[in-house]
């Protein structure tokens, strides 16, 4: 019987026949098409070498956590920082007027304007981006938002 390999992809594209004798692991997707107990990658690499160790995805693993992380945030404290972030991106996104008058604020800071990042619920990292970004224009958004009025109980 000749021994089996298997086909894949590396990241030239190139293809790299594998026996699965000498297949350690491998990571894939968080999906049940994937890893799922049955009919997946999982269970078909499974029959052909039973030690062979299948890892989910540590990106979606971690990405899941951190949204769920976030959730359980918002509940406790009342803030949701996804919301935020939408809310203010919005705000100033289409008003040409909002974004000048920020600007004044942020060089009374002595800071540089800079556009406000938009927040993209499935991208991933994007929360993190749109966050610091914030974080490094604190004063001036902060200076913004507590001295002008705004009729909307969102940014109070």
């Amino acid at each position: 019987m000749f021994p089996v390999t298997v086909c894949i992809y590396d990241i030239n594209f190139a293809r790299v026949f594998i026996n699965w004798d000498h297949c350690v692991a491998t990571g894939l997707d968080n999906t049940n098409v994937n890893i799922g107990d049955h009919n997946s990658i999982k269970s078909r690499a499974k029959e052909k070498n039973e030690d062979i160790i299948i890892a989910g995805c540590p990106c979606h693993i971690l990405h899941n956590v951190t949204g769920k992380a976030g959730t359980d945030f918002s509940e406790i404290t009342g803030f949701d920082i996804e919301d935020h972030c939408v809310d203010v991106f919005y705000w100033l996104d289409k008003s040409s007027k909002r974004k000048s008058i920020l600007k004044e604020y942020y060089e009374f800071c002595d800071s540089k304007y800079k556009e406000i990042i938009k927040f993209i619920s499935t991208s991933w990292l994007s929360l993190e981006l749109c966050v610091n970004h914030e974080l490094k224009k604190y004063e001036g958004l902060k200076s913004y938002f507590l001295s002008e009025h705004f009729p909307d109980a969102q940014f109070k």
